[in-house]
Formats: C-alpha cells, sequence, structure tokens
C-alpha cells in the first residue's frame, strides 16, 4: 500500500503498470476495476476487502491457541502439536500482514478528516455483508450518521487496547478494550480526558505524557516497550506499547496514536524462569565453591592441627607455614572472585605501571598454570589507573581458560600498546586515551554460540567450573571504567582484549603508585573492625611499622573516646559492623564534623553504597597489605609521593 501512496498524483494512480498490478492483486474478490485510473479511495476500498477476505483468520488463531493448551494437557495427543503449530504460524504470518494494512488503514482514516466519514461508513457497511454482497457494498453508500458507530464496532473488536491522543495529550478516542482499563464503560466518554484522570499514579501519567511529548518532538515512533501500567484493581500490570506521531495533510504532527498488549503473563513467566535458573545455578555453584574452600582449609587446619599437638618436626615448620600461606591465598581469590561478581561497586584502584606488573606476575602465570607466556610491549607505555590485583586476576582467568580448553597447547601471547578511542566507538567506554592489551590464544577458538555467552554468569562448556571466571572479568572492568571484549577464529584461538584507562595527570591526582617498599611512621592510629581475631592481627600489622594502636569493635564505640579522637593521626575502619549501627560511612560523617582534617582510611571487602569509597582519604581492600597502608599513611600525614 505505501506504494502505491508514493504513486499517486491528483488523487489518481497514473502509473500503467502499477494499475495492472493493482488489478491482478485484487480480482479473486471477483471485482473488476472498469477504469484505466485507480482512485486512492478505490485502492483503500480493495485493501478492506481483502482484510475483510480473511477476518475470521484471527478467530482462527485463538482456536489453535486453544487446541494447542488441550494438546499439551493430554500426553497421547502431543504428537498434534506440529500440524496444529504449522497451522498457526500461517496463520499468524496471514494476520500480522492483514494487522500492518489495516494499521495504515485506520492511520489514514482518522488523519484524513475530509474523507473519514466516506470511507469509515464504507469500511463498516462491508462488515456487515457476506462475501457475495460485498461487490456490491463497494459502489454503495451508507448513512454517514452510522459512520462512526461502525468505526468504534471495528475498533472495539481488535484483541489489542488503541487510543489517540492530540498534540496536548488529551485523548481524542480509544476502543472499548482501552476503555475498561481505564475504568470507563464507554471509549467516547476518555475524549476531552488526559492521563492524569485516568486510574494510575501520577508518575506513570508523568511518564505517558513525556513519552508522548518526546514523539511529537522528535517525529520518531516508539515500538514495543514494555512498561508497568497499574489498573483499576490496583494491580500493576506489564504493557508492550507502541507509539506513533499522528500527523495532519500537511504532514504536521497533531498528536500520537498508540497501541498495546498486556503482557503481565508473560513477563511473569519470565521472571519465575529466571528465578528458577538463578537457583539451579547457585546450588551448584555453592557446592563448587564450599568444595574449593574445604580444600584450603584441609590443608591449613591440617597443619595447625599438627603443629598445635607438638608433633611437628621443626624443621618442617617453614615448609608447612608456606604451605598454609598459599591455601590461604587460593581461598582468598575463590572470594575474590565471588565478590567481584556480586558487587555492584569496586573501586579499590591505584597508579599501576604495567611494564612491572608483568615483568613480576608473567613468571608466575608461567610457572602456576604451566603455560609458555610471551610478552610484547611497545615503546612508551604509560601508566594506568587500575587496581593490580584485580588484572592479575582477570589475566589469571583468561589464561587458565585457554589452559583448560587445550591442555596441549601451552602458546600464550600477551601484547600491549596505547590506543585513542572516540565517543560511542565502544559501547559504554568514555572517549579518552587506554592501554589495550590482547590476549592471544591458539586453544582452537569456540563458536559463535559460545562466543556469545562466555561472559554470561554460570555460562560454562567444562565439566568441572562454575561459570564466575570471565563473568567476573566483565564485572571488574567495567567498574574500574575500562572494557573487555574477544573474537575467535574456530580451530585457530581467541583474542581477549582488555582496555585500560592511562592515568593523567587530573585523574591521578587521588591515587598512589604502590611499591614494595614498607614505610615506618609514628602516632596514633584508631582502628575499628567487629571480627576480633582479625582486629588482633591487622593491630599488630600496623604497630609493627610504628604506630600506637587502639582498637574498637564497632564505630559507636570510637566515637565515645573523644580524648583520643582529638590525639590520633588517623583513623583505619571497616565499612560493615556486625551488630552496630553505624556504618563506616556514618563514622566518616561523625568524625569529619569533629576533626575536618583527620585522614580517615576504609578497610574493606565489600562496599554496598554507591559512591561511599570515594568520600574516604583512602580505600584499600581486605586482606590487609601492610605495605600498601604504610604508604597510604605516609602520603596522608606527610604528603610523600609514591
Amino acid at each position: 500500500m505505501i506504494m502505491a501512496i508514493t504513486l499517486i498524483t491528483n488523487d489518481k494512480i497514473q502509473n500503467a503498470h502499477l494499475n495492472g498490478l493493482l488489478k491482478d492483486r485484487f480480482s479473486y474478490v471477483g471485482f473488476h476495476t472498469s477504469s484505466d485510473e485507480l482512485s486512492f479511495d478505490r485502492i483503500l476500498e480493495l485493501y478492506t476487502v481483502d482484510i475483510l477476505l480473511f477476518a475470521n483468520d484471527i478467530k482462527e488463531m485463538s482456536m489453535i491457541n486453544s487446541m494447542i493448551k488441550n494438546v499439551l494437557m493430554n500426553s497421547s495427543l502431543k504428537p498434534k502439536v506440529v500440524f496444529l503449530a504449522n497451522d498457526l504460524a500461517q496463520t499468524q504470518k496471514k494476520a500480522t500482514s492483514i494487522c500492518e494494512d489495516l494499521i495504515d488503514l485506520i492511520d489514514y482514516y482518522i488523519i484524513e478528516n475530509s474523507k473519514e466519514s466516506k470511507i469509515i461508513s464504507r469500511l463498516m457497511k462491508l462488515l456487515s455483508f457476506n462475501d457475495k454482497e460485498r461487490k456490491g457494498a463497494i459502489e454503495g453508500d451508507v448513512n454517514p450518521v452510522n459512520a462512526r458507530s461502525m468505526q468504534q464496532q471495528v475498533l472495539d473488536t481488535m484483541p489489542m487496547n488503541f487510543f489517540w491522543k492530540d498534540r496536548h495529550s488529551v485523548y481524542q478516542g480509544c476502543n472499548l478494550p482501552f476503555a475498561k482499563i481505564a475504568g470507563i464503560s464507554n471509549p467516547e466518554e476518555i475524549i476531552g480526558e488526559t492521563d492524569y484522570d485516568m486510574p494510575w499514579p501520577k508518575d506513570e501519567a508523568d511518564f505517558f505524557v513525556s513519552c508522548d511529548r518526546n514523539i511529537m518532538e522528535s517525529g520518531n515512533s516508539e515500538i514495543g516497550l514494555v512498561e508497568p501500567m497499574s489498573g483499576t484493581d490496583g494491580v500493576e500490570h506489564w504493557v508492550e506499547t507502541s507509539k506513533i506521531p499522528l500527523r495532519n495533510d500537511l504532514q504536521e504532527i497533531d498528536g500520537v496514536i498508540g497501541a498495546f498488549l498486556d503482557v503481565t503473563e508473560k513477563v511473569k513467566l519470565q521472571e519465575e524462569n529466571i528465578k528458577k535458573e538463578k537457583l539451579n545455578v547457585l546450588a551448584q555453584v555453592a557446592g563448587g565453591v564450599a568444595h574449593d574452600i574445604n580444600n584450603c582449609l584441609t590443608i591449613v587446619l591440617g597443619f595447625t592441627d599438627i603443629a598445635l599437638k607438638g608433633k611437628m618436626d621443626p624443621s618442617k615448620h617453614m615448609r608447612a607455614f608456606e604451605r598454609i600461606n598459599l591455601a590461604g591465598k587460593k581461598a582468598l581469590q575463590i572470594g575474590k572472585k565471588l565478590m567481584a561478581f556480586t558487587k555492584e561497586e569496586h573501586t579499590f584502584m591505584s597508579i599501576l605501571d604495567l611494564e612491572e606488573f608483568f615483568d613480576s606476575n608473567i613468571p608466575i602465570f608461567n610457572v602456576g598454570l604451566k603455560m609458555n607466556v610471551d610478552f610484547e610491549i611497545a615503546d612508551d607505555i604509560a601508566k594506568v589507573i587500575f587496581d593490580s590485583s584485580m588484572l592479575y586476576q582477570v589475566l589469571n582467568n583468561i589464561i587458565a581458560n585457554a589452559k583448560q580448553a587445550n591442555e596441549q597447547e601451552k602458546k600464550f601471547v600477551i601484547s600491549m600498546h596505547q590506543k585513542h578511542i572516540e565517543s560511542n566507538e565502544i559501547e559504554n567506554l568514555k572517549c579518552g586515551d587506554y592501554i589495550l592489551i590482547e590476549c592471544r590464544d591458539f586453544a582452537g577458538g569456540m563458536k559463535d554460540t559460545v562466543l556469545e555467552n562466555i561472559f554470561q554468569p554460570y555460562f560454562t562448556t567444562k565439566s568441572e567450573g562454575n561459570g564466575l571466571g570471565l563473568a567476573s572479568c566483565k564485572k571488574i572492568m567495567e567498574m574500574q571504567n575500562g572494557h573487555i571484549d574477544a573474537t575467535t577464529e574456530l580451530g585457530v584461538g581467541t583474542i581477549f582484549s582488555l582496555y585500560i584507562p592511562v592515568a593523567t595527570v587530573e585523574n591521578s591526582k587521588k591515587y598512589i603508585q604502590f611499591t614494595k617498599e614498607l614505610v615506618k611512621g609514628e602516632g596514633l592510629i584508631l582502628f575499628s573492625e567487629d571480627d576480633p581475631n582479625l582486629s588482633l592481627v591487622n593491630m599488630d600489622l600496623i604497630a609493627e611499622i610504628g604506630f600506637t594502636v587502639i582498637g574498637y569493635p564497632s564505630a559507636e564505640e570510637l566515637l565515645l573516646d573523644e580524648a583520643n579522637i582529638e590525639k590520633a593521626c588517623a583513623v583505619v575502619t571497616d565499612f560493615k559492623f556486625e551488630d552496630g549501627m553505624y556504618n563506616g560511612l556514618d563514622l566518616l560523617n561523625n568524625l569529619k564534623s569533629k576533626r575536618k582534617n583527620l585522614p580517615i582510611i576504609l578497610l574493606s571487602s565489600y562496599i554496598d553504597e554507591v559512591g561511599a569509597i570515594e568520600q574516604f582519604d583512602y580505600g584499600l581492600q581486605k586482606p590487609l597489605d601492610i605495605q600498601k597502608l604504610s604508604q597510604v599513611l605516609a602520603h596522608l600525614l606527610n604528603k610523600r609521593s609514591f
């Protein structure tokens, strides 16, 4: 129909070839045009006949749907589903085409006010005739008094909710299904009303009016938008809405026309399926994590039990401590992987020299993962802003995946160079300079269906594994303002690309480039931690670098010690306290109100308040790295640069 409209001149179809096609198109209805030229009105009438000849198909779809439901409830009839499904698919395809034409027709009827009565009346008259009478009806006249009611009858029988508004978002009409949702008995009652007169809350009305305004100002349609809507039953429904701008003869936008379907049951079913899937996967993940943690604890408890009973040869103490330390680090990595995936915020970043990082860690990758990692670096690589322990975890996951994909192929190449990214070049990545780290394996690549899902939580193709490795990599990169993606060639290998923001003069001011130096100091440190055993260990570590330390099991108890607050040179605190009313942020705000310049350092593993870390003078991640804390204290107390 759109093609026909574009070839109209003075309301006539002047193209002889198109005239012939249209005549052939509609010859099966038993109506042949007598003139050489088809008017636009006549084309609309013929399309109306075409639609009406298949009107029962929509009812047929509903019947077939019901039949399928009955068949599915009877196992002996299930083989018939295939045939019913084929019928439904054909009917759906036909009905979709019909609906598209009908929407064009309705759009035309509403816009062409001068012709509305004439064309709508003919459409409605056709609805009331049988097939044999339709030919005569095309050339007949209909009383225009009945045209509006007949138009409404057609709209009321549509299986969707229709409405249209003027340029001020005032309703000009709707069909009966929409009227029921709006809590009115007659569609005519909606004329002159606005969304603020409807039963939905003000915030929803604001949203609907805002959408109308955006459509009218931009001239763009919104198709398939799923959004909540409150009904007269007081229950929130989910609807799939489409809105298009309404134009007049001069193609000026005069309002909007919309249609929506209630998809509440569909949304609920999707949510239930997601919940069930998550519960099943979480059960598997919990089992795998518990197994790995138990292995680590067995080593720790085994050696400590032997030592406590006095049965360990003193010459083996150092070796036992080394194994306990390795087991603890492995348990720590498992915890970090889970935390990186679950946390909404994780910004324990620092200035990082990538060349030094790789010089230190590539030997560890080679020995620990038994791989041959080659490192290629461009000249003059800038420093970056990133958490070194998180970068280690990302790279370790990627290399470990390559090893698991092909145990025999040990070659792995890491290359690095600087790259400028323009706005919108990579989704969710800001314009600026980045270091691009490309991690290339030769493990045989993967299928496209696997590549599409590798960053999805719990997705795994291995018999062993919890599917959190690459998901946590993506989470880490996003939380630290970076990006990760992958390309693959089946039969060859895969390249993971990491984009890490370059450290500039501006963004480097609040970060420290940590070294291996242990800096001594002096003064009073107030330390707040609710775990007594962890508190003792950390207080001893801080005391070893020269500070006097006083511990508190909660933020409230620390705040009561006003005398030592005045004497303290710094405060180190956790964020969460099990039995306390205050968290670390509450402690920060209270202390800053008393001593604005008192340095307050956050030491935590989990932060559930967005933007909280940035409010502290510095943030470090548990477990305590005493070298890093010593450098932070030196930086804050002595303004020493690192």
